[in-house]
């Protein structure tokens, strides 16, 4: 969930809120993925929450199961969560996000902030992820 939705107790969430979208008042949520490039060509994805506009949010659920319209989505929005190693810093970054293909979430191709945009491109060495991993698993 979105840090402000799990902030919640469950009994006060909307039943809307399920493994892809969510909402709390008048925000929305979809979840999407950050791909983080480790060298030798793998990739680790974060599953994070990105707040999108309602507009943004009725025409993602619109396309969610048509593939065509899938396919090529693109929006914006921000990320709603926080995740290791950036932890709260990544709360609220503006974001772009993209889908590659109608059987996988939508990908963050873009960050406005240097240390998210850093992850997306610049990503880490093998070393890096698995230092992570082990403060993941911890």
């Amino acid at each position: 969930m979105p840090d402000c939705v799990f902030a919640q107790p469950e009994e006060q969430r909307s039943p809307r809120c399920n493994e892809d979208f969510a909402d709390l008042d008048d925000r929305r949520f979809v979840r999407a993925l950050l791909p983080v490039p480790i060298e030798g060509g793998e990739e680790f994805r974060f599953g994070i929450w990105v707040e999108v506009s309602v507009t943004t949010f009725e025409r993602v659920v619109r396309a969610w199961n048509e593939s065509e319209a899938y396919r090529t989505l693109s929006f914006d929005g921000a990320i709603a969560n926080a995740f290791p190693p950036l932890g709260e810093r990544a709360t609220g970054v503006r974001v772009k996000l993209a889908t590659r293909d109608e059987r996988s979430r939508p990908f963050v191709v873009h960050a406005d902030d240097a240390a998210v945009a850093r992850l997306l491109w610049k990503g880490w060495t093998q070393a890096e992820h698995l230092a992570l991993a082990d403060v993941l698993r911890a």
